[in-house]
Parts: C-alpha cells; sequence; structure tokens
C-alpha cells in the first residue's frame, strides 16, 4: 500500500521549494460531516488563492487594464488588512524546504514525526494566509530515510484537481523565476 502512495507521488507533477507548513498529530481520520466541512474550507481557500492568482496573472491585460490595476490593489489591501487582523496573535510558520503535489508532502525527516501515523498538514498559502489548508495525512518512511512522506488521506477528487492547479501554477511560476535569473547571469 505505501509503495503506491509513493508511487503516485514522485510521478505526479510537484512543487519544489520553501512552503510555510506546520503538522499537527491527528488521533484519526475525519469522516461523515467533520470530512465534508473539512473539504469545503479548504475548497473556499483554493477557490479564493485561485481567483486572486488568476486575476493578479490577468488584470492588466484588459483594455480597462488601468482601473482593474486600482481595483487590485484595493483588494489586496483589504485582503492584507483583513489577513494582519485575523493573525494578529499567530504568527505563521517558517518556510521549510518541501515537494508538494496534490499526493502529499515531502519533508526532511523530524524527531516530532517519529511514532506518528497521522497528522493534519496546514499549508499556509501566501495569497491567503490567514486561512490554512488542513489536509489529513499518514506519515509514510520515504526510502531515502532522510525525508518522510505526509500522503494526503480522503481529501476527495475535486480538492485534489484543485491542488493540480495550484501545483502547476507553483511550478509554471518557479520555471519563469530561474529562466529570468538565468538570463540575468
Amino acid at each position: 500500500m505505501n509503495d503506491t502512495i509513493t508511487e503516485r507521488f514522485a510521478q505526479q507533477l510537484a512543487y519544489e521549494g520553501e512552503l510555510r507548513f506546520e503538522w499537527r498529530p491527528l488521533a484519526a481520520l475525519p469522516t461523515g460531516e467533520a470530512l465534508m466541512r473539512l473539504r469545503d474550507a479548504n475548497l473556499t481557500v483554493l477557490n479564493l488563492v485561485s481567483a486572486v492568482e488568476e486575476h493578479r496573472a490577468d488584470g492588466a491585460d484588459d483594455e480597462g487594464g488601468g482601473e482593474l490595476v486600482r481595483l487590485d490593489a484595493k483588494v489586496n489591501l483589504l485582503l492584507e488588512l483583513v489577513q494582519r487582523l485575523v493573525a494578529r496573535d499567530q504568527l505563521p510558520p517558517a518556510g521549510m524546504r518541501v515537494r508538494f503535489n496534490a499526493h502529499g508532502l515531502s519533508v526532511a525527516r523530524s524527531e516530532r514525526l517519529v511514532g506518528e501515523q497521522w497528522v493534519t498538514v496546514y499549508i499556509h498559502l501566501d495569497a491567503c494566509r490567514a486561512m490554512p489548508l488542513e489536509l489529513p495525512a499518514q506519515v509514510v518512511a520515504l526510502p531515502d530515510q532522510a525525508r518522510v512522506l505526509l500522503a494526503f488521506q480522503d481529501i476527495g477528487p475535486v480538492i485534489e484537481e484543485a491542488l493540480d492547479r495550484l501545483v502547476f501554477r507553483y511550478h509554471r511560476r518557479q520555471i519563469a523565476i530561474d529562466r529570468r535569473t538565468s538570463r540575468e547571469e
């Protein structure tokens, strides 16, 4: 079973870089109504992130680009203010180097993860820092022994598809940054 999980994770397009996330032990996977609420909350976060990122990318290409840029700046300011109010007492976790896709998150092995079977992974995306994704995951040892896979469980096909789109955008952005950096050198 774990071989199938790690194979799916390894074969899927992934974002590799820094990501703000944390995890907490989970006694059991959510089921029933709790699982549906969790999926709905995650879909809301992913839709918000997608709308913000797509609007930023496409906003200046319209004929009314100047007006959209101003509106975008106002919306970004409002989002930033709300995020600061909500997160006033909460510091987001530090960024850590990861490999991330719709099947899980690969991180350096940690003493805190030893002995854990189930965790909830909280991913704080920059476009929506005040509302992290909450993804139940199984802790799976990877063959290299230096990393573990936090394999997402019961997230549903809609969340999986939205995560695939998110990872594709992050991956595409990273390629553009790498190209720009190599041209400048």
